[in-house]
């Protein structure tokens, strides 16, 4: 049986539909990533499972409760789910400390000490929110959280305040962390790393309706459509008709000495690769490169057809 159970969610704002029957379930220990882009309806589906937002219609359950149906509203409080905000929410005057044992309840098993040195924060126990960095006030908020022992819990964007050079350590931290205390877990992200890093399995989002569930492995590999495929990195239709498209990634591209001749329009570094802009005849293609090429250098686009992706077209 799943511990969460989504069942054709449909919610309106006004005349506005911002969910359109959306459906599926979380197991136990499960990490889920919700994906999509701004007004995608991903903060909607985290704020109907916390118990902030009345959905339309539809039905959440946990294992045999229901939480939500045309009959029933169980109030946040009563959820036993905790909810990690995109700012944290700390209580500024109070430590670190403090703030983590107001999460807990009274004769606890577990102390806040053991809360504390499993974020890395005991040696910081006495200081206020205002003395630690954004990623040290993360974990806080993560370890408060937790402390209360959630049956689920919910993270709204818990990469956007980390600095770009901390989110590799960051990533690895929560997903450790997480799975240590076997919890189950639902983050709202726009960035496709944190998604690919860090979820079992991830819920792509377009305009309030499910585009495609599946492990980072299978959606990377297997994309639903081309709205999913362009999620996770540029690509470049082969082929298409009305229903579906051939694609090829951008890194499943070479450039060499034959092949499609083209010319080089721009080079974006990458970090480790260029991207590559190309004109060919017909469109214009993108490659990875590992050095930047001049505009107007002639060059021919290799791909090899195992490579190649056929997809529904958005």
């Amino acid at each position: 049986m799943s511990l969460i159970t989504v069942e054709q969610l449909d919610h309106h704002y006004g005349k506005n539909k911002v969910l359109h029957a959306c459906s599926f379930a979380i197991n136990q220990g499960e990490i889920i990533a919700l994906l999509g882009e701004s007004g995608s309806g991903k903060t909607t589906v985290l704020r109907a499972l916390a118990g902030f937002e009345k959905p339309t219609s539809g039905q959440i359950k946990m294992k045999d409760l229901v939480l939500f149906d045309k009959r029933t509203m169980v109030k946040p409080e009563q959820r036993n789910i905790g909810l990690v905000f995109q700012d944290y929410a700390l209580f500024p005057h109070l430590s670190v400390k403090k703030n983590i044992e107001l999460g807990q309840e009274k004769n606890a098993a577990q102390s806040v000490e053991h809360w504390l040195s499993l974020v890395g924060l005991s040696e910081m126990a006495n200081r206020r929110p205002d003395q630690l960095s954004g990623g040290q006030q993360q974990r806080v908020a993560i370890a408060r959280a937790m402390a209360a022992k959630p049956s689920l819990l919910l993270l709204d964007e818990p990469f956007s305040n980390i600095d770009e050079s901390l989110k590799f350590e960051f990533r690895h931290e929560l997903k450790t962390l997480l799975k240590a205390e076997d919890v189950s877990a639902v983050f709202v992200t726009h960035d496709t790393k944190d998604a690919l890093a860090i979820a079992d399995k991830i819920v792509i989002l377009k305009d309030g309706v499910v585009q495609q569930i599946g492990t980072p492995t299978d959606i990377y590999n297997s994309p639903e459509n081309t709205y999913v495929t362009g999620l996770l990195g540029p690509f470049n239709i082969i082929k298409e008709d009305a229903a579906s498209s051939t694609i090829i990634r951008a890194e499943a591209c070479s450039l060499g000495e034959t092949g499609i001749p083209g010319t080089v329009v721009s080079s974006m570094f990458q970090g480790q690769t260029y991207l590559i802009n190309v004109r060919t005849e017909n469109t214009t293609w993108v490659c990875e490169h590992s050095s930047p090429l001049t505009e107007n250098t002639a060059v021919f686009i290799n791909y090899a057809s195992e490579h190649t992706i056929k997809v529904n077209n958005s």
